[in-house]
């Protein structure tokens, strides 16, 4: 999956919750062999964790694709609830961008 991918994916999520581009949109990306919260990229999916824990973000956008281990989607899924996430979307990015 190429990163045009994610970015469509985020594009059209900007246009489907206004809310969410105008508070700055966070995104946390385990797709295309990426790890990423907003702008920050992370070598490992457990250093990704540990950056959500500390940010505490509140309206949140996760982007995956079908190459992502389901485990790492539960684990960044579980760590934003535990972050007390208010609004949490979980999205592939599979179909983007062909």
């Amino acid at each position: 999956m190429d990163l045009s991918s994610i970015d469509l994916a985020i594009k059209y999520h900007s246009l489907e919750d206004e809310e969410w581009a105008k508070n700055g949109g966070t995104s946390i990306i385990i797709a295309a062999g990426k790890f990423g919260f907003k702008n920050s990229e992370f070598k490992t999916a457990k250093e990704l964790i540990a950056h959500i824990e500390q940010q505490s973000p509140k309206n949140v956008l996760v982007l995956y694709d079908n190459d992502t281990v389901p485990t790492v989607i539960v684990s960044v899924v579980d760590q934003c609830k535990k972050a007390n996430v208010g609004k949490l979307v979980i999205k592939s990015i599979d179909g983007y961008g062909r």
